[in-house]
């Protein structure tokens, strides 16, 4: 089976390892000279376990069951975070902390009760230690250039997929199955009625003094310290970093190429201001350093959800995608519907890599994240 994949994100180059492991000619077409580009990265360097979500049931459950999958098959794609602390506003939230609580451990997450005043905290009921971990984006955009090899076309953009009685083409080239990994950027069929495009500015910062490692404020219109890389921390609103609604990636991109210092220093004005509530030695700790742009495909709803679902029509296959980890959830709906069994796992897709000494580690982590 030939299968053409538009998109060299984390869902395209995941299911080119995928269907490459199950035998078939793959080509993955990635617009950007590299992959895990736009929003694959410019992103907060979350690898979520389901903390994240305590109002949307679906998206917490499609990354409990992912988390000990992504962690198989891709052992170096992330690291722990000594303290990664998840707290509660007392003034902004929509749930208390007692019931966010009651829904983490409802949903096999276990965690660690610690005390805010340690962190550094105010204003908030109580405050969770979690296992939630930090991507690796160097090690993850190493490795699957190298797995991919010649199947990877990079600077490839895509601009006509077509599809047919017999196959759909991918400007002209002909294959069996073509899976569209652009979050309807490139339109290949029916869209959700509810999703849009939505422009974001994360603001990055430099530690100056040890921070201790990330914190996130739940849940609702509050924000998160998280870390990016070894220099850099990442700040997020979810009332700043959303920069609006729009209804074509082009018009969302549009608005972002706009933005002006002005406009930056508003948002960044806002987002401090709302740091020093829950976090008092904000400016103590960091110092700004600048900001990053993407723009994001999300559904419109109350309870803040980004499931992920596939759909088909023809020859076509849609993924709309939610957290990195449940790209499994992509993987299994395609491969039951083209008729393969899911075999993903750290052998399946790496070979080669000798886990030997790391599985005990890897299982104790695993047991310890999701019960």
């Amino acid at each position: 089976m030939k299968i053409g994949i538009v998109g060299g994100g984390w869902y395209g180059c995941h299911l080119g390892l995928v269907f490459k492991r199950c035998g078939c000619e793959v080509d993955v077409y990635e617009a950007e000279a590299d992959v895990l580009q736009l929003a694959s990265i410019n992103n907060q360097a979350r690898l979520h376990i389901g903390y994240h979500y305590p109002r949307c049931s679906v998206t917490r459950l499609q990354t409990v069951a992912c988390f000990p999958r992504f962690m198989e098959a891709y052992p170096t794609f992330s690291k722990p975070i000594e303290n990664n602390i998840y707290t509660v506003s007392k003034k902004d939230s929509l749930v208390d902390f007692r019931t966010y609580c009651q829904i983490m451990e409802a949903s096999g997450l276990q965690f660690d009760y610690v005390n805010p005043a340690d962190f550094g905290i105010a204003g908030v009921d109580g405050a969770i230690s979690t296992q939630e971990r930090l991507l690796d984006f160097d090690e993850a955009r190493r490795t699957f250039k190298e797995k991919l090899g010649r199947s990877l076309h990079l600077n490839s953009r895509v601009t006509s997929v077509v599809d047919g009685p017999d196959g759909a083409q991918i400007n002209g080239e002909t294959y069996d199955t073509v899976i569209n990994c652009t979050w309807c950027a490139l339109k290949t069929g029916p869209q959700p009625e509810n999703m849009f495009f939505e422009p974001t500015v994360l603001l990055y910062y430099e530690a100056l003094q040890p921070f201790y490692g990330a914190l996130t404020v739940m849940d609702g219109p509050c924000f998160s310290i998280y870390p990016y890389d070894e220099d850099r921390y990442s700040l997020s609103h979810v009332s700043f970093t959303a920069r609006g609604q729009y209804k074509t990636f082009a018009e969302a991109q549009a608005f972002n190429d706009q933005v002006t210092e002005a406009d930056l220093d508003v948002v960044r004005c806002n987002m401090t201001e709302k740091a020093l509530k829950e976090f008092p030695a904000f400016k103590e700790c960091f110092r700004y350093l600048g900001p990053q742009f993407s723009v994001k495909t999300k559904y419109s709803n109350a309870c803040a959800s980004r499931d992920t679902a596939v759909k088909k029509q023809g020859h076509v296959f849609s993924v709309f995608s939610g957290k990195i980890d449940t790209i499994f959830i992509a993987e299994d709906s395609i491969l039951e519907q083209l008729g393969f069994k899911s075999e993903t796992s750290k052998i399946a897709l790496f070979p080669d890599l000798d886990m030997e000494n790391e599985e005990s580690e890897l299982e104790r982590r695993l047991q310890r994240a999701v019960g």
